[in-house]
């Protein structure tokens, strides 16, 4: 897992919500997670882990060790209030973990067809499941903007509260990270991670904000990051005042692009439990 750095964008283009909610204004009084407590259970076991799974970092000591999936580690800081963050959203969380369970669950299907259809996920409503899934993306892209002192641009908020059809401003794409698929593989091969076992090949990955500034206009005109569960990422770029949505995820037919970001074989020659035998908390496979 990787953290999210300093934040990229200057002081005086910095929004603070302070205490109040982005969404609705309200005291934020809960924190989101990072990556859903499902999603972390699914990857990594219901916890106590042990040893520690750890959450990479660049700056610092370079890992900090998390013990369980209700772990702070792995939340925001607060930013919205009870009532969002549960009821409003929870029709969001669920269609999210319908689509991530189905995505995760035919896997080696996926893998070798390159697409998934939404109907097989949601059903003949796939339409309304594929935008309330959309709708937990667009929230938790919300929460990493606010942290990192981004105003949430109105697009996503009238997108979430269905005022909207479309998240405007948003580009959002599903990549199947092909150096992911290499290292589960490795990690079941040859160290024998297996649910079995007690220890999964899963992970959660994620990256700190990239903003693009027009510094004579004095705004932010481009903001860029990712996660993802395992091999499957997104990656987004905001454009706050666009009016365009663009997304691999609209039609029924999802198809998902396969893509290398490290040279190949370069995820398993990095493995952390080749190279030392006896990995500490601090030194686990999947930082």
């Amino acid at each position: 897992m990787e953290k999210n750095g300093p934040p990229s964008i200057p002081d005086y283009l910095r929004f603070d919500y302070g205490t109040s909610c982005w969404w609705c204004s309200n005291t934020a009084n809960s924190r989101e997670h990072r990556h859903k407590r499902t999603d972390a259970v699914r990857e990594l076991g219901p916890g106590p882990w042990s040893p520690a799974i750890v959450r990479g970092v660049k700056e610092g000591s370079g890992f900090i060790p998390i013990q369980g999936p209700k772990s702070d580690f792995l939340k925001f800081r607060k930013s919205l209030c009870q009532n969002c963050n549960t009821t409003r959203s929870q029709p969001f969380d669920r269609a999210y973990d319908s689509m991530m369970d189905y995505l995760r669950g035919k896997q080696e299907v996926i893998l070798r067809t390159g697409y998934f259809k939404q109907s097989h996920v949601h059903g003949s409503s796939w339409e309304e499941g594929r935008d309330n899934a959309l709708r937990y993306l667009v929230k938790n892209i919300s929460c990493q903007l606010a942290e990192q002192y981004v105003q949430v641009p109105d697009s996503f908020l009238r997108f979430l509260e269905g005022r909207s059809d479309i998240p405007s401003g948003l580009k959002l794409d599903l990549e199947i990270n092909l150096d992911i698929v290499d290292i589960e593989k490795h990690l079941r091969g040859t160290h024998g991670m297996t649910p079995a076992s007690g220890m999964t090949p899963g992970s959660l990955w994620g990256a700190k904000l990239l903003a693009s500034i027009d510094s004579g206009a004095r705004k932010v005109t481009d903001i860029s990051s990712r996660m993802g569960v395992g091999p499957f990422w997104f990656w987004y770029h905001v454009h706050p005042g666009s009016p365009k949505y663009k997304s691999n995820l609209t039609t029924d037919t999802v198809r998902i692009p396969s893509a290398r970001h490290l040279p190949v074989g370069a995820a398993v020659d990095n493995c952390l439990t080749c190279s030392r035998p006896t990995h500490t908390p601090t030194q686990d496979p999947r930082a």
